[in-house]
């Protein structure tokens, strides 16, 4: 195994969305071996940078769930990709017509609109510790280049309004649930999986050399790409049905199981 991909929450962060020293100075023996080590996040970089400034990251990060690529060293973009305005115009359409009570966030570059950040969406903002723009009418994401589309409510609204997305939006778009109450949108084709694709492609990089550790719905196509994909935490069913490894534990616990299976030939 030659590359390590992570994803942050659920995964390589602890229950209260921290990231400890422990896990810093396992990764960095990690490291320290000759692996290559990145992670694959939903976050934007603006959301994500207090993580990945102390990480011994030395490869480019995958974020926004494959719609971007950065390079932290040269700090650019590799890769960048938007959603197309019909599929935007289509789902502001969608969005009118629908009675559900639920909040949308929009990413435009670095910063976030959002209309209707009902308290629904608190668990989201404090996870992501997310900081945006309130806005009281949509139709100005017509005019503007978007990465990608939140939706957030309960489960059992997101459930419904899931379904409608998909009936309406799937062929034009990316629909993925990252969390039980988080729909996000993404340009048609994007997934960490896509991303990973071209990562590896990049710096030559066989895909039977990775091993993609995750647990939720948007790292399925990076677990399935990856020569050794590790379900981590409480995996959703589909995670634990794609990955090879199943370790029911996540940040510090996570690392240091998998840095024991490395040391003992488990995982080569």
């Amino acid at each position: 195994m030659r590359l390590l991909v992570f994803d942050l929450d659920g995964t390589l962060l602890e229950d209260d969305h921290s990231l400890s020293k422990e896990t810093v100075l396992m990764l960095e023996k990690l490291v320290e071996m000759g692996f290559l080590f990145t992670v694959a996040t939903g976050r934007s970089l603006k959301n994500s940078y207090g993580y990945l400034e102390r990480l011994p990251i030395n490869l480019p990060v995958i974020l926004f769930n494959g719609a971007r690529i950065y390079n932290l060293a040269e700090k650019r973009y590799l890769f960048q990709e938007v959603l197309e305005n019909n599929a935007v115009a289509y789902f502001l359409e969608i969005f009118k017509a629908c009675t559900f009570d639920v909040a949308v966030f929009f990413f435009i570059g670095e910063d976030v609109f959002s209309y209707n950040p009902l308290s629904a969406a608190a668990s989201y903002l404090w996870r992501d510790s997310l900081t945006y723009i309130s806005v009281n009418d949509c139709k100005f994401a017509l005019q503007k280049p978007i990465t990608k589309i939140v939706i957030s409510a309960s489960k059992d609204i997101l459930d419904n309004f899931q379904l409608i997305l998909k009936q309406s939006l799937d062929k034009q778009v990316q629909i993925v649930r990252s969390e039980k109450d988080i729909i996000e949108i993404l340009p048609c084709g994007v997934n960490k999986g896509a991303a990973l694709e071209r990562l590896c492609k990049m710096y030559n990089i066989d895909f039977s050399e990775v091993v993609a550790v995750g647990d939720s719905w948007n790292d399925v196509e990076m677990l399935k790409i990856a020569g050794f994909g590790i379900a981590v935490g409480n995996a959703t069913e589909v995670i634990k049905h794609v990955a090879k490894l199943s370790i029911p534990k996540k940040g510090f616990q996570l690392v240091n199981q998998l840095y024991k299976l490395i040391k003992e030939g488990e995982l080569r």
